[in-house]
């Protein structure tokens, strides 16, 4: 029973990374020339958006889309990342 709840959750994991590949990639030049980052998982989101990280981190249930957060506020593009637990 607990074998196959692992495998689930792998297989599960693994094919919700391959579907970011392509994204990933878009985003590889600006995680790879971050000087800042930031995360936030729960609490007012607005927090994060106003910041001025180079990369941020947020729930991936965080009540919108990760385009929402892929803009500084001064109008610079950064790097959103979705966090998913897939453990619990």
């Amino acid at each position: 029973m607990a074998i196959e709840r692992f495998a689930y959750r792998a297989v599960l994991a693994a094919s919700f990374a391959l579907s970011l590949v392509s994204t990933a990639d878009a985003g590889q030049g600006l995680v790879r020339s971050a000087q800042s980052w930031s995360y936030q998982l729960t609490g007012n989101m607005g927090n994060i958006i106003s910041s001025n990280a180079d990369v941020v981190v947020v729930d991936a249930e965080s009540g919108g889309a990760a385009a929402r957060f892929k803009t500084k506020p001064g109008g610079g593009r950064r790097a959103a990342i979705a966090y998913l637990s897939v453990g619990e």
